[in-house]
């Protein structure tokens, strides 16, 4: 803390001062729902409701040049409020790692690993024209026919049993990982023996093209097993993008391994633990009508289980191709609109609570419901806390490590070309972490977080802006941009529905506990 302010006459003050030296925005953000007036204050988390006439004046104060506090007895008795709860007063931050982070470095890194990813291979039977490994994607590697060795994927386990926790997550990544099905099948009963001391998952996402009654079989007895299968919606929109290397679509074939996974799931009432999703890229036209039709589709799927979960994410925009400038800008302003959240939106404010719903008809909420559950779940002080979060970053080599071909050690499946951080031959290069994922993305993000009052609910990662040199600013600075107006929607979302129907927030705490 600053100072400790105890009047509503010392926090008039240091408003003004802090307007005075053009650092107010950090302090908190203003919003409204249809009915009432809030403040979230960056320092403590708190959300506070205040009378209109009292935000009106903070508005005019936090957005014009000029603007002055005028006295009000609203104003005065709000403030005297305010400081009591250590409001509008979080302090400056000068960088995102706190005090001893280094120390607790090496025993996060060699100690505390979550899960590692083996890339199986760097080839695909698909050629999915909005996949960051296609061609038209320079920055990031193309598909290739690379495939890692038996003896670099044990030596991968061996490095997860070692370093692991106590529970711990092999995944396997491509390209398409059933291209390697043997492979999987050797890494897992290998990892059945080094790390039968453990609590082990596995996983895969995979665009069920490849997968045959055989391997749904397998994997179906294989106990904390979960799949992501890729289906974007109807045939006409999932051929349209998701092609084979021959450009025919691929719909037909995915529905089918889709099938497969399901019957060999649902005989195997014997093993309780695995679970089968389903996730699909939204593409343009980005519209509701489109949201609409997709959704409809996964409904009446009559063999499709209601416990399998399905969630979309839209194409970003820019990836890709359009004809002219026009339908560009249309594309775009498409996007930005977000017809996945307006959609989403209308069914959660419109239907009845969570539990009187089937499943399926919370296709397309995923979104919503983290976005209330990050509101929900927040951290809230009663005085202001001096460190900050790392926006989203996890510890880098500690929550996990994606081992290429080639048996490198990277960041994450996200950001395959960034800085490595070791090897299997040399294992974790901590000084790597430091310089690279520590102190130059502090130093470097510091001029926008230390002026950001979404600090605290920030989902910036390293995936959003990292390339092979390191961080990219300019990247970054518009992801944050766009981040906190999707933060402040969030904020404004959960006090309508806390307002209105605050049941359906019950839900929430679910997710939080799971």
């Amino acid at each position: 803390m600053e100072s400790v302010i105890q009047s509503g006459e010392e926090l008039l003050n240091r408003l003004i001062k802090l307007k005075e030296d053009d650092d107010l925005s950090r302090i908190g953000k203003l919003f409204r729902t249809n009915s009432n007036c809030y403040f979230y204050d960056t320092g403590t988390g708190k959300v506070v409701q205040m009378e209109q006439i009292v935000y009106e004046l903070l508005e005019k104060f936090f957005a014009g040049k000029n603007e002055t506090l005028i006295r009000s007895e609203e104003l005065a008795e709000f403030l005297e409020v305010s400081a009591k709860e250590h409001l509008f007063q979080a302090p400056k931050i000068t960088q995102l790692y706190d005090r001893g982070f280094y120390e607790k470095l090496p025993y996060q890194v060699n100690q505390n690993v979550q899960q590692v990813i083996l890339e199986v291979t760097g080839n695909c039977n698909l050629r999915c024209e909005y996949c960051i490994y296609n061609e038209g994607y320079e920055e990031n590697r193309n598909f290739n026919s690379e495939n890692m060795s038996k003896e670099t994927a044990f030596v991968a386990i061996d490095y997860l049993a070692e370093h692991g926790s106590e529970e711990v997550a092999l995944a396997f990544y491509g390209g398409e990982p059933l291209l390697r099905f043997s492979l999987i099948k050797e890494c897992i009963e290998y990892a059945q023996k080094v790390l039968s001391e453990k609590k082990v998952t596995y996983s895969f996402t995979t665009n069920c093209t490849l997968m045959s009654k055989e391997m749904a079989e397998y994997f179906s007895g294989i106990k904390g097993i979960s799949i992501l299968c890729s289906i974007d919606g109807p045939k006409y929109i999932h051929d349209e993008h998701r092609k084979d290397v021959n450009g025919k679509g691929t719909f037909d074939r995915a529905i089918k391994g889709l099938k497969n996974l399901v019957i060999a799931f649902q005989n195997n009432k014997d093993n309780v633990e695995k679970q089968l999703a389903i996730n699909g890229v939204f593409c343009p036209p980005y519209t509701e009508e489109k949201v609409e039709e997709i959704y409809n589709f996964f409904k009446n799927l009559g063999w499709l289980p209601e416990n399998v979960g399905i969630q979309f994410e839209p194409v970003r925009f820019g990836s890709l191709p359009v004809k002219n400038k026009q339908e560009k800008n249309k594309v775009e302003n498409e996007f930005l609109e977000n017809p996945m959240w307006s959609w989403g939106k209308k069914q959660y404010e419109e239907k009845a609570l969570p539990e009187e719903e089937d499943k399926k008809s919370w296709l397309f909420l995923s979104e919503i419901e983290n976005a209330l559950t990050t509101i929900q779940k927040r951290y809230i002080y009663d005085i202001p806390l001096a460190n900050y979060p790392f926006n989203a970053c996890c510890i880098p080599g500690a929550r996990r490590i994606y081992v290429n071909t080639k048996g490198e050690f990277l960041l994450c499946e996200r950001i395959e070309n960034s800085p490595n951080i070791g090897s299997i031959k040399d294992g974790i290069n901590i000084e790597a972490i430091k310089k690279f994922y520590v102190k130059e993305y502090s130093d470097k993000s510091i001029d926008e977080c230390k002026k950001c009052w979404a600090i605290r609910l920030c989902r910036v990662c390293y995936a959003e802006c990292y390339n092979k040199n390191g961080i990219d600013v300019e990247e970054k600075c518009k992801v944050c941009k766009m981040i906190r107006k999707s933060v402040e929607e969030n904020l404004k979302l959960y006090h309508e529905v806390l307002e209105k129907n605050p049941g359906k927030l019950a839900k929430l705490n679910e997710l939080i506990m799971a």
